[in-house]
């Protein structure tokens, strides 16, 4: 195990209202990108302090992280960041793209020009985005994409699922890197999602679709397979 270093919090005391969600929020975000990694020993005590926050939204913090299943507990033992288990990505992709799938049937008739337009922006944005360098920024980018996708579809219960199921798989994604950015095709997939959508093509633009989540997954299937 890993002990938190004081250096990596230093800057990030909480000054807003409400504390237990920014507190919630601000440990997400330092798990999600790597910054406190899988095994590392979190005590609350020193995380209170150097959030500059107390120790009760702190632990309600920390619950529902461990509900969330990014932290993991044992009573008056210890509480750590969990560890990444590539099997859950394996379950978690097909569970988005169905839901992805569903939200683009709700969302095809109600698509504009402009939605369209905007979609091939943001996927422009994230072709001119160097994962090396901004690797979080080209994947919110990638949210982004699909996340105009699920609003079109007006269903507004559809994201909050998706939200958190794609706040455990970023976190593999960002700490297998250098595996997946050899096979990533983002952008030539979402052309063809966008092409179909533009062609009023229903059938394909899901096809399309769900061959996007796919070939993410079959990343993991192949970073599966060299770990056996």
């Amino acid at each position: 195990m890993t002990n938190v270093n004081s250096e990596i919090v230093k800057d990030n005391k909480i000054k807003r209202v409400f504390i237990k969600d920014e507190a919630y929020d601000r440990l997400n975000t330092l798990i999600v990108t790597g910054v406190l990694a899988p095994m590392t020993k979190i005590r609350v005590s020193d995380l209170s302090e150097q959030l500059g926050i107390s120790r009760t939204p702190l632990r309600e913090a920390i619950l529902r992280l461990e509900n969330d299943g990014l932290i993991i507990s044992k009573a008056n033992r210890w509480t750590m960041v969990a560890p990444i288990n590539i099997n859950d990505a394996l379950k978690i992709y097909p569970i988005i793209s169905a839901l992805e799938c569903l939200a683009l049937k709700e969302a095809f008739d109600k698509l504009t020009d402009s939605d369209i337009k905007e979609l091939e922006k943001i996927n422009e944005n994230i072709n001119s985005i160097n994962a090396k360098n901004n690797l979080l920024e080209k994947i919110q980018a990638d949210n982004a994409f699909h996340k105009k996708i699920i609003d079109s579809s007006g269903n507004d219960e559809i994201f909050p699922i998706i939200k958190n199921l794609k706040r455990k798989v970023q976190r593999m994604e960002i700490f297998y890197y250098d595996e997946i950015q050899g096979y990533s095709k983002t952008y030539d997939s979402h052309k063809n999602i966008i092409k179909y959508i533009k062609n009023g093509d229903l059938d394909n633009s899901l096809k399309a679709l769900n061959k996007n989540w796919e070939d993410t997954l079959e990343i993991f299937h192949r970073i599966s397979q060299n770990q056996e």
